[in-house]
């Protein structure tokens, strides 16, 4: 991270650089300008953020941190079921999934949020891998043999 920031604070095209020549555009750390020294810098944020959650896992934080690590143990059960729970409350309450405005208008988030996090907890808990994850770990296994 202080290398890629650090060499566009020393070495980085200016704003008027950037727009006028290729290699201003790519040598800089600009925020989503996809050059050379944000990859790096970003890069480095993300692996510094990652070594900071998996030192504080290491504490008692690692049981406050349980839904979340339940939740990110089963995406695609996760996200299926809430697509699934969207669209059986937009039938029920606006009968149809088509207006999707309507369906904010009803604040489904921590509905959505505090359900799925429960239910991912609960089932971790109790059963342990998801569902489909399960589901697609015994395909694939079928679909190439000895693996």
């Amino acid at each position: 991270m202080l290398v890629g920031y650090g060499l566009h604070v020393v070495t980085g095209a200016r704003e008027a650089a950037e727009a006028q020549t290729f290699w201003g555009a790519l040598w800089t750390a600009r925020p989503h300008s996809s050059g050379v020294l944000e990859v790096i810098g970003t890069g480095g944020f993300a692996v510094a953020a990652i070594a900071v959650c998996l030192l504080l896992c290491r504490t008692f934080v690692v049981w406050l941190s349980l839904p979340l690590r339940a939740l990110g143990g089963m995406p695609l059960t996760a996200y299926t079921a809430q697509l699934l729970s969207w669209a059986v409350w937009a039938t029920a309450a606006l009968g149809g999934t088509g207006d999707l405005s309507a369906f904010r208008a009803l604040m489904p988030l921590w509905p959505l949020t505090l359900g799925i996090l429960i239910g991912c907890t609960a089932w971790a808990l109790l059963v342990g891998r998801g569902p489909l994850e399960w589901a697609t770990d015994r395909i694939s296994r079928l679909v190439v043999p000895g693996s």
